[in-house]
C-alpha cells in the first residue's frame, strides 16, 4: 500500500492453538530517506467463555530510546498525523474483559515502556443498557517520572512517556440504531 506517498509493506498471522491463540503484525515503511519497521507479537489466553487476555510486545524502530527525546517524536510529521502514537521502541501490554454479568463487563489494558519505566492503565467498565445502548466508564492513567522545567531556558524536560500524561476519567453512552 501507500501511506502519505510512502510504500508500506505488511503481513499478519494469526494461529489458534485451542485456549491460546498466536498472532503477529509487521508492517515496513519505504519512505525515501529511512525505512522503518513497526511490529507487534501476542497471545491470547481464553481461559473461560466470560474471560479474554492478551499479552503482547510491539516494537517500531523509528521511536526515540530516551525520554528526553520525545518532544522530536511529538512534533515530527508521522506523530502529528496519526501515524504513530506512541513515542518510544519498544512496549508490552496486557489487555483484558471479563464478563461479570451478561450486560456487564469490565475490561482494561496496561501499556508499559520498559525504557523509561511509564505505565498507560486504561479500565474500563461497560453495561449493556439495552439491545442497542451501551454505557460506559472508565479512565486513562499515566504512570512514571513528571516532567520537569529547566530554570534555564525554561524547557519542558520529558523524564518518562506516559508520567507527564493527565489522568482521565470518562463516561459514554452509545445508542444504535
Amino acid at each position: 500500500g501507500s501511506l502519505y506517498g510512502d510504500l508500506v509493506l505488511g503481513t499478519s498471522a494469526f494461529y489458534n492453538a485451542g485456549a491460546l491463540g498466536y498472532y503477529a503484525d509487521v508492517n515496513v515503511t519505504l519512505p525515501e530517506d529511512d525505512s522503518f519497521i513497526r511490529t507487534l507479537i501476542g497471545v491470547q489466553l481464553k481461559p473461560s467463555e466470560s474471560t479474554l487476555l492478551n499479552v503482547e510486545v510491539y516494537l517500531q524502530s523509528l521511536g526515540e530510546a530516551e525520554p528526553s527525546d520525545y518532544l522530536s517524536q511529538y512534533t515530527s510529521p508521522r506523530f502529528s498525523r496519526g501515524e504513530l502514537w506512541l513515542a518510544g521502541q519498544l512496549y508490552g501490554a496486557v489487555a483484558g474483559q471479563l464478563e461479570i454479568t451478561p450486560l456487564v463487563n469490565l475490561g482494561g489494558a496496561i501499556i508499559y515502556n520498559p525504557l523509561d519505566t511509564s505505565v498507560l492503565a486504561m479500565p474500563t467498565l461497560t453495561w449493556s443498557v439495552a439491545e442497542n445502548a451501551t454505557a460506559s466508564a472508565g479512565g486513562l492513567i499515566g504512570l512514571g517520572r513528571n516532567a520537569t522545567i529547566d530554570a534555564s531556558p525554561g524547557a519542558l524536560n520529558l523524564r518518562s512517556e506516559f508520567g507527564h500524561l493527565p489522568s482521565v476519567l470518562f463516561l459514554s453512552a452509545s445508542l444504535y440504531y
